[in-house]
């Protein structure tokens, strides 16, 4: 698709002042989300919403790379076409988690409940807790990081925390278990920035823990988490980060009534807290 003077050539052709290169981008054709028969965790249900427990490992909806197989897929088998008037790649969907953040998410079952929970999102009305194990522990049991978040200027995939040019940012936290080592937080993100809870307990020296984009290692092992070396055959307790969206709190768009959520710690997080409630906490 990219010519030198009229004619193909090799990657590395070098290119000399007064040649013509022309690309042709072919016309990008993206076909809607299709049903697709995959469980969904339904934690509430009604004519205007669904609030999902999200595993981890599921995308929430189609993109490059993650064409069907996503959550949207399997809402659209179970509940039927949702709202998507402007967004039809990501139909129904008001906000989102990463792959590998498991937990709580509303999903619009109209365009009006679609519309009103986009507002209360962008309103700060919706609020979220996170529960998540971080190698390390912050120096103080609880607080609120405020540093700005924008991309990293050379990995666009990753974000980090600037203090000057970054988007405003607000975490508060809480340690709610100390071990030492490790620590079990509950995070409250009062805005919502891309990777924000990553990042920002990254910002304090306290990565999620197997957060392969922020921190050194993308799985842990009991040994490891017990402060011995990694046994002969050993298998990891836990190949993704440690963050789950536990409880999320909004406004009905309907019937305005409060509703609030909790979805329980999945098991291999409740694995990883088992070893290190076994080695003990601080005091």
């Amino acid at each position: 698709m990219v010519t030198l003077d009229g004619r193909r050539v090799k990657p590395h052709q070098a290119v000399s002042c007064g040649q013509e290169v022309i690309v042709r981008i072919p016309r990008q054709t993206r076909q809607a989300p299709q049903p697709e028969e995959l469980p969904v965790d339904f934690v509430h249900l009604d004519e205007s919403i669904a609030v999902v427990n999200k595993p981890a490992g599921l995308v929430v909806h189609p993109a490059a790379g993650n064409e069907t197989g996503t959550l949207v897929n399997a809402l659209l088998y179970h509940l039927g076409p949702l709202p998507g008037e402007g967004q039809e790649d990501r139909p129904g969907i008001a906000h989102r988690l990463d792959k590998d953040t498991s937990g709580l998410m509303v999903v619009a079952r109209t365009q009006e409940a679609l519309r009103l929970l986009q507002v209360e999102f962008a309103r700060r009305r919706v609020d979220k807790e996170y529960l998540a194990i971080t190698t390390g522990v912050p120096g103080e049991q609880a607080g609120t990081i405020t540093v700005g978040i924008g991309r990293h200027e050379t990995k666009r995939k990753r974000m980090v925390a600037k203090v000057e040019g970054g988007r405003d940012a607000v975490t508060a936290y809480q340690v709610i278990e100390d071990f030492l080592t490790h620590a079990l937080i509950c995070a409250r993100p009062l805005t919502g920035r891309t990777h924000q809870i990553r990042v920002h307990l990254r910002s304090l020296g306290t990565p999620v823990l197997c957060d392969s984009t922020y921190s050194r290692k993308s799985v842990a092992f009991a040994s490891e988490l017990l402060g011995r070396k990694k046994e002969k055959g050993e298998k990891p307790v836990l190949s993704r980060q440690a963050l789950h969206a536990h409880r999320l709190s909004f406004e009905h768009p309907r019937t305005r009534e409060r509703l609030s959520f909790e979805a329980p710690l999945p098991e291999d997080m409740q694995r990883v807290l088992e070893v290190l409630r076994s080695r003990g906490k601080k005091g």
